[in-house]
């Protein structure tokens, strides 16, 4: 992958519209207002995405592994079949998220606010850390 400059970085996100497919491996976007981003089929793994407002945005079918989603806005995002095994999304917002198909395996939500009826509809939640900072067993899920 190219490296971005800071002027290249600011200029791919100044139009956060048109982002579908773009390859942002191990990009530090921490604190970037991404509201109605069009992200789906990006490359996010190892991005840092703390502090992120993505509300309204994308992002189905986007790769986001190992992705530092810490306190970042998810309110309203399209989640569907993207893969965020092993992300980190301590105190995230994902409120009215569309987690269909989502893969959190591993992930940490410890703080996040979401619901049981959003995880219920994860495809993957192996050794997923959930909001309550319990380890998911299917069990669990009766429980939240």
């Amino acid at each position: 992958m190219t490296e971005l400059t800071s002027a290249q970085l600011a200029d791919l996100l100044s139009n956060p519209q048109e982002l579908v497919g773009v390859h942002l491996q191990g990009t530090d976007l921490r604190g970037s207002d991404l509201r109605g981003a069009m992200l789906s089929w990006a490359i996010l793994c190892d991005a840092n995405l703390s502090g992120v407002d993505l509300t309204g945005a994308d992002l189905s079918d986007t790769y986001m592994e190992d992705a530092n989603l810490s306190n970042a806005i998810l309110r309203g995002v399209n989640l569907t079949e993207a893969d965020l095994s092993h992300a980190d999304l301590r105190g995230a917002d994902l409120e009215g998220a569309d987690m269909r198909g989502v893969v959190l395996a591993e992930a940490n939500l410890s703080g996040a606010i979401v619901t049981p009826e959003q995880l219920a509809s994860a495809s993957s939640l192996k050794g997923t850390i959930l909001p309550d900072g319990t380890m998911y067993a299917p069990s669990t899920m009766t429980q939240l």
